[in-house]
């Protein structure tokens, strides 16, 4: 959807009717926000399981009840990285480019 939004903005493709809305909504705003819901419940699972952990002395882990939290939470952390920095190409990509601006030509 990045690339599709990149070639549309710079006039490589043809805005579609089928994802016009869709491409629109993409923004750095959004993906931040989106990716803000993830990372909470990533860092407060995260926090849960080191605090289960330290329940048991740092010990042997309980696997059935905190190494599912923990995977949900890294998994969730993981993602909330990929989609800010997803954020931040969607934010370059909405800079104009030099060219782009009527201007006397390079010689």
């Amino acid at each position: 959807m990045l690339a599709r939004r990149y070639a549309t903005l710079h006039g490589l493709l043809p805005r579609s009717s089928r994802y016009n809305d869709l491409l629109d909504w993409f923004s750095m705003e959004h993906f931040l926000l989106i990716a803000l819901v993830l990372f909470i419940p990533g860092v407060v699972g995260l926090l849960w399981s080191v605090y289960a952990w330290s329940q048991t002395g740092f010990g042997l882990l309980e696997y059935t009840r905190v190494l599912r939290v923990m995977i949900m939470a890294l998994a969730s952390v993981t993602c909330t990285v990929q989609l800010a920095f997803s954020a931040f190409l969607a934010g370059i990509m909405e800079v104009p480019r030099s060219s782009d601006k009527p201007g006397p030509l390079p010689r």
